[in-house]
């Protein structure tokens, strides 16, 4: 069935990690009838937690899409990661979506992933309802969780209300519509009920300061308001989603979503008061050049982005997509706007978690996938004809952890490589290169958690099993003054032999950065044709450096003096001289380690900023700033890459998961010599190995 812009609705469910999104979703999609049987997180039965590692760990770690029919209207439903390590996929949704559903534990209230993406979506405009879920368990309370909901923002008002809490759980109040909806421990609610008299005058209190608020929106229900007139389900329904569409209000409901209690309250929310495709109007876009233009789903031409890819070594690829103008079918060939080349939209699929289901068609504001893109990734927009248009991405987290993977089987780098780079297309925060400084393959993430799902994923989709250990610090060496060096290379074996001298004086270069080399050999004592050779081999002997073998940096290498044999010389000999030399001087120079020193930006709660710079303090860190905004802190800092390399599990354990932080690099440095003394001692030991 094909839906047009108004009578679909894309709603992402975002929240913190347990506080049961998935659960929500199965609820909805079940009360709905859009599956027949109500599935566990326990149990690994839901529609959309269908992955192995997802099952086994009992969370959510990808964005997963699925769908329901309610009202008429067609509700695509994105079910996304609660944890930080996978919160690329709950950002990336939300450049797909009209509205979000946060979901909040009765529990435990606002918690950090809440926290940190309901600013994200502020900084969208993007339009949210709350639910408030768990309130069948112990220390369960609808009034703290909502008291809490009042520090995300002061627009917060409840439009439902539990019957009884923890044990005494017995179901949900619709006051938008003044139902009750008893407890059906599983089964599908239904129609709502007269509500039970010792709840009434609570539910008639929320119902009258809702249709206070919603007086608002519009003058003519003001005047019915302070005339005492009764406003409609109708005229509610309109002015709830033009507030909520606004920003002006955020419904806050509530229930028991494994127990399916209050789902049916809150299918009718979405469908009233989020924002379909067509309400919301036009997407911003903008030429290369800058110029500002939007996208409307009136539009006939064909504007499509893919916002997630899905790696299967089996089916291959599949990019799942939202059509934001014109309608794409089996036949359509498409143009990639990044690659300028086409790509036939063959095999379209409607998505219900793992199951894909061929369609025809998918219409304007629709979310669908299709299978076997050629040179299609997340992030790109695909047009029924070349046109120079450009939506800004959402900004993703940049990975913060790194550890060195090499194959366990010796011959498979490259199945390796293959299948790195296929799970970073599915997922963009992970970063995968090779360390030209220690030639190791990193796979980087954005925490241990992260990096461990990435390597279960290699082994049981790609069959790669890995070994990974701590990257190598890239120490690199440097000289701290002058000296000279002499180096000769002569060997006779009968016949023609090798000879090559020469010497060498090396000074240190301004910031330790750099290499030159000067020729300043006088009388053709070393012919023109071997100096280029005594460079080479510098160069080559650089590479390892006579402290602890590490590559050499920041040196001027003046050529002197040596002498040559007519016969025996050779640019080889003179090579293996210029070596000999280089390493001579260097071991006469002083030679220093240099370590790499990153830029820290480190986002806390204020009430830890004093343990954060305490341990950046004892991991030789320099602070640079601090920013206050607005009950978080931001640290600004700069400390060694070596002391960084485990600072993802100390900032969660100092901030109970409520810290942040990104690096980058910033410069080398000299390292103290008690730290350059240990690591000297390691290199030569493992060399001696």
């Amino acid at each position: 069935m094909q839906h047009v812009p108004g009578k679909i609705r894309n709603v992402a469910v975002l929240g913190h990690r347990g506080s049961g999104k998935t659960s929500l979703v199965e609820s909805l999609l079940y009360e709905a009838g859009a599956i027949s049987r109500l599935g566990t997180v326990i149990d690994g039965t839901t529609v959309s937690d269908h992955e192995e590692d997802e099952k086994r760990r009992s969370m959510s770690i990808a964005a997963t899409v699925c769908h329901a029919e309610w009202e008429g209207r067609r509700i695509n439903l994105i079910d996304t990661p609660g944890d930080p390590s996978f919160q690329g996929d709950a950002l990336s949704v939300l450049r797909v979506v009209e509205g979000a559903i946060f979901e909040v534990s009765g529990v435990a209230g606002v918690e950090v992933s809440t926290d940190r993406l309901w600013r994200r979506a502020d900084e969208l405009s993007l339009p949210r309802l709350i639910h408030v879920n768990l309130l069948d368990r112990e220390r369960a309370s609808f009034a703290t969780a909502l008291e809490s909901l009042k520090r995300l923002s002061d627009k917060v008002i409840a439009v439902s209300m539990p019957m009884g809490e923890e044990h005494a759980f017995a179901g949900v109040i619709d006051v938008v519509h003044m139902l009750a909806y008893p407890d059906t421990k599983g089964k599908r609610e239904g129609n709502g009920q007269p509500i039970p008299e010792q709840y009434l005058a609570e539910a008639q209190r929320l119902h009258d300061e809702l249709i206070e608020h919603v007086a608002e929106a519009a003058d003519e229900l003001i005047v019915k308001f302070l005339e005492g007139e009764e406003i409609s389900a109708a005229e509610m329904a309109s002015a709830l989603k033009a507030m909520v569409s606004r920003g002006d209000l955020f419904p806050v409901t509530c229930g028991a979503a494994a127990r399916n209690s209050g789902t049916h309250a809150l299918l009718d929310l979405i469908i009233e008061a989020l924002p379909s495709p067509r309400r919301a109007g036009s997407v911003k876009a903008h030429t290369a050049s800058g110029e500002r233009l939007e996208i409307g789903p009136e539009e006939d031409a064909v504007v499509l982005y893919v916002f997630k890819t899905l790696a299967d070594p089996f089916a291959g690829k599949l990019s799942l997509f939202r059509v934001f103008s014109g309608t794409v079918t089996g036949d359509s060939t498409l143009v990639n706007h990044r690659t300028k080349g086409k790509e036939r939209m063959a095999g379209l699929f409607d998505l219900q978690g793992k199951e894909h289901a061929p369609l025809p068609s998918f219409g304007p504001g629709n979310i669908g996938a299709v299978s076997k893109l050629r040179d299609v990734t997340t992030g790109d927009l695909l047009f029924d004809h070349e046109r120079d248009l450009e939506i800004d991405p959402i900004p993703l987290p940049t990975p913060v952890v790194s550890v060195a993977v090499e194959p366990a089987k010796k011959g498979e780098d490259e199945k390796m490589g293959i299948a790195l780079r296929r799970l970073q297309e599915e997922d963009p925060t992970l970063g995968v290169h090779r360390d030209e400084r220690t030639s190791e393959m990193l796979l980087e993430g954005l925490s241990q958690m992260h990096i461990e799902v990435t390597v279960d994923r290699l082994k049981r989709r790609f069959g790669v099993d890995v070994i990974s250990h701590p990257p190598r610090v890239p120490y690199l060496e440097a000289i701290r003054r002058p000296a000279r060096g002499h180096g000769r290379h002569r060997k006779q074996t009968g016949g023609r032999g090798q000879f090559g001298d020469c010497h060498v004086q090396i000074e240190p270069l301004a910031g330790h950065d750099g290499y030159e080399f000067v020729d300043r050999i006088v009388g053709g004592v070393i012919p023109q044709s071997f100096r280029s050779a005594v460079d080479k081999g510098i160069q080559e002997s650089m590479l390892r450096g006579s402290l602890a073998g590490f590559p050499v940096v920041g040196v001027r290498v003046s050529l002197v003096d040596g002498s040559y044999h007519a016969v025996d010389s050779s640019e080889m000999a003179f090579k293996i001289a210029g070596s000999l030399a280089f390493r001579a001087a260097s071991e006469q120079a002083d030679p220093v380690l240099l370590e790499p020193v990153m830029g820290v930006e480190i986002s806390v709660p204020d009430v830890h900023v004093g343990d954060v710079t305490g341990d950046l303090s004892a991991r030789r860190g320099r602070l640079l700033g601090i920013d206050a905004r607005g009950g978080t802190t931001v640290v600004r800092a700069e400390a060694p890459m070596g002391e960084m390399l485990t600072y993802s599990q100390t900032l969660t354990s100092l901030t109970g998961g409520r810290g942040d932080y990104s690096m980058s690099f910033l410069r080398y440095e000299e390292v103290p010599q008690h730290i350059a003394t240990k690591v000297v001692g390691e290199a030569r030991k493992k060399a001696e190995h």
